[in-house]
């Protein structure tokens, strides 16, 4: 955890500008385990913790047995987002957000577990006034949970895709 010194230190050739100490207290930790929609530990799965209020800190990736440890974090308010954005794992894995957690120098938030669901898919076929397929139009998907983005696919052959929503 970074410290900022409140006073001024005039640094000067050849001299030694001594007494400039300063006390670190540890930071803060948000640990906890991932599972899968059918209880299994999710390795790969992305950790996001935004400050409250603020934005994204830092990104953790969960370890083979579905843990991570967002560490040396400031004291105060969080909010995680868990995904499958980051690495090779959590394929298939829906979003899932944790609000309002406190952190607290030198605790450990111990044991924010999150069960993810599977993700899902939304397919079909775009059709014309002459039911012949049409390509190239551009299909969204809009989530009405705010903080999840609006999921876009392109007709091919007149068939589309949405996935992993």
């Amino acid at each position: 955890m970074p410290l900022t010194l409140t006073h001024l230190v005039r640094v000067r050739t050849g001299k030694v500008t001594a007494g400039v100490n300063a006390s670190l207290r540890g930071g803060a930790q948000i640990v906890g385990f991932v599972t899968g929609p059918a209880a299994q530990a999710e390795p790969g799965v992305c950790v996001e913790v935004f400050r409250l209020p603020g934005g994204l800190v830092e990104t953790e990736t969960t370890d083979a047995h579905g843990k991570y440890a967002a560490s040396g974090l400031a004291p105060g308010s969080y909010k995680l987002e868990l995904n499958n954005g980051c690495g090779d794992g959590g394929t298939g894995l829906g979003i899932r957000w944790v609000q309002a957690l406190t952190a607290q120098a030198g605790a450990v938030a111990a044991n924010v577990n999150v069960s993810l669901p599977a993700d899902g898919t939304i397919g079909g076929s775009v059709t014309g006034t002459s039911a012949a397929p049409l390509t190239g139009v551009c299909v969204s998907a809009v989530p009405v949970a705010t903080g999840q983005s609006t999921v876009y696919a392109v007709s091919a052959a007149g068939r589309y895709t949405l996935a992993f929503l």
